[in-house]
C-alpha cells in the first residue's frame, strides 16, 4: 500500500484557535471533536493497511475450505482488535455527545451547526438523538446497547472479562454446530519474538463473545459491523464539516 499524505497544509496562531487565560468551553469541545475525527481516521487506516497487507498472504482457496494459518488467524485477531477499538470510539463519542448536551443547545454552537449544509444538519441531529436516545427505533436502542457491552466487556476493563471470554470460547470450541479445522483445535503460534507469538484461541474466544452480544440483539454480526463503519464515516463527516465552519471563523 502506497500513501502519501500530501494534502495542503494550513497554518493558524495558536493563539487564535485557544486563549490560554480564557477558559471556553466551545473551544474546549471542538478540541474533542477535532481528536475524534482523528482517532477514527486513524482507525480507518490501520484496518485498511490490515487488509491490504494481509491481501495477498491468505489464498482464497484457505479462507473458502477454512484451512488454519498464523496469516489468517493474526488477520482475524487484529480485525477484531480494531473493531473492537472503533466501537469503543464511537461509544466514547456518543457519551461526549450526551455530556455536552448544554452547550450543544447554545445560541452560539446552533449558529455554527446552521452554517453547515442540509446533509450535516441531518446527520448531526441523528448522531444527537442516538446519544441522548431520542426516538430511537429497537434496532437504534439494541445498537446503542452493544455499544456499550462491547466498550465495557470486550475492549476495556480486562479483569472483568474471563467469565465473557470463557463463554465465547466454549460457544467456539464446543457448542458452534459446524465443526471444522479451525475450531477442530485451540491454535497458538511459538517462538522468540512477538512477531511470532500469537494466542489464536483468546482472539476467537472475544470474537465469539462479541459474536454473541451482537446477535442476541440484533441477530446479524455483519449487519451490525455494516452499521458501525456508517456511523464512523457520518461522524467524520459531520465533524469535518462542522470544524471547517468553526475553524473559518478562527481565522
Amino acid at each position: 500500500m502506497d500513501v502519501s499524505f500530501s494534502n495542503k497544509l494550513i497554518n493558524l496562531d495558536p493563539k487564535e484557535i485557544i486563549k490560554k487565560e480564557k477558559d471556553n468551553s466551545m473551544d474546549n469541545f471542538f478540541l474533542i471533536l477535532g481528536l475524534v475525527y482523528n482517532d477514527l481516521k486513524s482507525l480507518g487506516f490501520y484496518t485498511k493497511i490490515l487488509t491490504d497487507y494481509f491481501t495477498d498472504k491468505i489464498p482464497k482457496k484457505d479462507i473458502e475450505n477454512n484451512i488454519p494459518s498464523c496469516n489468517l488467524g493474526e488477520f482475524n485477531g487484529m480485525k477484531t482488535h480494531l473493531e473492537r477499538l472503533i466501537t469503543s470510539c464511537i461509544h466514547e463519542f456518543l457519551i461526549a455527545l450526551q455530556g455536552n448536551n448544554t452547550l450543544l443547545n447554545t445560541p452560539q454552537f446552533k449558529t455554527l451547526l446552521e452554517k453547515t449544509d442540509k446533509d450535516t444538519k441531518e446527520i448531526w441531529k441523528q448522531l444527537i438523538d442516538l446519544a441522548c436516545g431520542t426516538n430511537l427505533t429497537k434496532k437504534g436502542e439494541e445498537f446503542k446497547k452493544i455499544l456499550k457491552n462491547i466498550r465495557n466487556q470486550g475492549t476495556f476493563h480486562y479483569a472483568g472479562m474471563g467469565p465473557k471470554m470463557k463463554q465465547g470460547y466454549t460457544d467456539y470450541f464446543y457448542d458452534f454446530p459446524i465443526k471444522n479445522d479451525l475450531n477442530k483445535y485451540a491454535y497458538f503460534s511459538d517462538g522468540q519474538t512477538m512477531e511470532k507469538i500469537r494466542y489464536f484461541y483468546c482472539d476467537a474466544a472475544m470474537q465469539f463473545a462479541l459474536k454473541k452480544d451482537i446477535e442476541d440483539s440484533i441477530k446479524n454480526t455483519e449487519e451490525y459491523y455494516e452499521s458501525l463503519l456508517i456511523i464512523m464515516r457520518q461522524i467524520n463527516f459531520s465533524i469535518s464539516k462542522l470544524l471547517n465552519k468553526y475553524l473559518e471563523n478562527k481565522k
